[in-house]
């Protein structure tokens, strides 16, 4: 399971320099999380040159994104997403969230 603000499980999170021991969990320190994270997508967006792929690939692994361009024969993450790639529907709200964000307004 994940942990912390960025929700890393284990694996990625030692593969971002964090540690996690029986005794010590850096995924519960948010600035040394947020950095991992960071870098995380920022490997991502460096294999896949496309910003919602890597967010795709944050939140379900990028050898799953992976798959599913190579068994779906397409770069486009929203037909991935439509095509059982979504995870919890990630990208989606995370979008949402954005336009959100940006435009507070709308929700008056």
């Amino acid at each position: 399971w994940g942990a912390g603000l960025w929700m890393f499980i284990v694996s990625t999170a030692k593969a971002y320099g964090l540690q996690v021991t029986d005794t010590i969990d850096q995924r519960l320190n948010i600035d040394l999380e947020t950095d991992a994270a960071m870098r995380y997508i920022a490997s991502n967006n460096y294999r896949f040159k496309d910003l919602s792929l890597a967010l795709m690939g944050y939140n379900i692994g990028e050898n799953k994104v992976q798959e599913g361009i190579t068994k779906l024969n397409t770069r486009d993450a929203w037909f991935l997403t439509r095509h059982g790639y979504a995870g919890d529907n990630y990208l989606a709200k995370l979008t949402a969230a954005i336009i959100i964000m940006k435009n507070p307004n709308s929700l008056e």
